[in-house]
């Protein structure tokens, strides 16, 4: 088994003391983000990942936007919303969005939809965030229909129906579509039902108390019909790594964790030594096929941020493939 690794963020921008906020921020935090997933690339990391929220303190509304910024200034690694809001969003308008990012960064981009726990998201759009699990059942059944179909009839209660409608530009490849969870069993057995991939977003707890959800999706996981797919587990954690532990360790403090708390127990945090056990650990908890750290939260600086990246992909990533590829053949 090989095993994709990789770093994500959701664009945290009003945290840092140091820095004004408003749209200079925001357009900062932008530029670093390009900067983080440019490194990223460059070190041999396999992924690289954002995602959207709807309030001051995040950069990132517009997922694919950023993305196709993002897609001009790399060449190899994969590019990947882990979270776009699908239940307040349009299905045609998120599959025409990120058939345009696919087309521009010549089939590298994975989409991964889910369900945002600030209201913002909906009342911005004109949704109940009471309605969040219907309409995101729906449009997530439609988002597929539109991505296997080339003409779409449609009829539903989220939105206007289709009637041999043609959705463009298509994608380039395959476009991988799948879903973004917490704590909440309901999206993980939604996934497992559309045979799709899960990603487990892991803030609270320890990794092994998501074990009950990836066996859930494995156990409930049915392929499409007329498809040859296996589950796909994706670990999303937040991480820092530096070039000893203390310093991880103080990093961290600044970044991975919450004012006033300590680091979570699901967090990356160390020298290279360290985040290769760790991840290896990780990796025998839940036996994911993807692990993507949130690396550059809160107030560490953004060189403090490439430095972690560096080290990721140059020391740690290939020798947690090793010790992967070793123990799948083994």
């Amino acid at each position: 088994m090989t095993i994709e690794l990789g770093v994500f963020g959701f664009g945290e921008v009003t945290n840092d003391p140091d820095h004004p906020g408003g749209t200079a921020r925001v357009a900062r935090g932008l530029r670093e983000l390009g900067e983080l997933a440019a490194k990223a690339d460059e070190v041999g990391l396999d992924v690289f990942g954002l995602g959207e929220h709807h309030r001051e303190e995040f950069a990132i509304s517009a997922p694919a936007v950023v993305l196709a910024s993002i897609a001009e200034r790399t060449s190899r690694i994969r590019l990947v919303s882990v979270l776009t809001v699908l239940a307040a969003d349009d299905p045609v308008r998120v599959l025409e969005q990120f058939a345009t990012v696919d087309a521009i960064s010549a089939g590298r981009v994975d989409l991964m939809v889910g369900r945002d726990s600030f209201p913002e998201a909906f009342s911005l759009f004109g949704h109940r965030l009471t309605d969040d699990e219907w309409l995101f059942d729906e449009k997530l059944r439609l988002l597929l229909q539109l991505r296997r179909e080339a003409r779409v009839t449609w009829s539903g209660d989220s939105r206007p129906a289709l009637h041999d409608a043609r959705v463009v530009p298509r994608p380039v490849g395959r476009l991988p579509i799948g879903v973004t969870s917490g704590r909440s069993p309901r999206p993980v057995e939604l996934a497992a039902e559309l045979g799709i991939p899960v990603a487990l977003l892991m803030h609270a707890g320890t990794w092994e108390s998501y074990r009950p959800l990836a066996d859930l999706y494995r156990q409930m996981f049915r392929p499409p019909e007329g498809e040859r797919v296996s589950p796909r587990l994706e670990a999303l954690v937040p991480g820092h790594i530096a070039v000893s532990r203390r310093k991880a360790q103080e990093d961290a403090q600044r970044s991975v964790a919450l004012p006033g708390r300590p680091v979570p127990p699901t967090a990356i945090v160390g020298s290279p030594d360290d985040a290769v056990a760790q991840l290896v650990r990780l990796y025998d908890a839940l036996r994911p096929q993807r692990i993507l750290v949130s690396i550059g939260r809160g107030r560490v600086t953004h060189t403090e941020a490439l430095a972690s990246v560096e080290l990721f992909g140059r020391e740690v990533a290939p020798a947690v493939r090793q010790i992967v590829a070793a123990r799948s053949t083994g």
